[in-house]
């Protein structure tokens, strides 16, 4: 295993960025998680930018997982 992460803070937000070796596959998987899910997980979309976000809709805080230049980005976002 090859891959690099980092954990870093925008601001007081903490994010995981790790690289993809295959992120079509990726993408495929969460398709998958999503089919047995019955649901979809909601997406939006940031200057181009798709993401999902993930956690109960009134929740204070959720998180947000994207796919951007071969990386896997996690982080939280508060509502």
């Amino acid at each position: 295993m090859t891959a690099r992460s980092a954990i870093y803070g925008i601001g007081l937000l903490p994010v995981l960025r790790m690289e993809v070796a295959d992120p079509a596959r990726l993408e495929a998987f969460i398709g998958r998680i999503e089919a047995r899910m019955a649901a979809p997980i909601p997406r939006g979309q940031v200057n181009g930018q798709a993401y999902w976000l993930l956690g109960p809709e009134d929740a204070p805080v959720r998180g947000v997982m994207a796919l951007a230049d071969g990386h896997l980005v996690l982080s939280l976002l508060p509502i």
